[in-house]
């Protein structure tokens, strides 16, 4: 599946703990994957808890300045 556990380094980003890595998937994995869609493969992601479950949304102050136009 992935390459060794040694090429994947753990390092401290903006408080939170990330996993960076090189290493490459096998075709098989990417094969595999492909029988799922995008939204079904986000909720998966999500629950390995990256990040916060709202960061990636517009905030409140962002609104329609011209609502005429649709």
């Amino acid at each position: 599946m992935l390459a060794s556990a040694a090429s994947r380094k753990r390092r401290a980003d903006g408080g939170r703990t990330t996993l960076a890595s090189s290493a490459e998937l096998d075709p098989s994995v990417l094969d595999a994957l492909r029988g799922y869609d995008s939204p079904t493969l986000a909720n998966a992601i999500e629950l390995f808890e990256v990040r916060p479950r709202d960061e990636g949304y517009m905030s409140h102050q962002v609104r329609c300045l011209f609502p005429e136009l649709g």
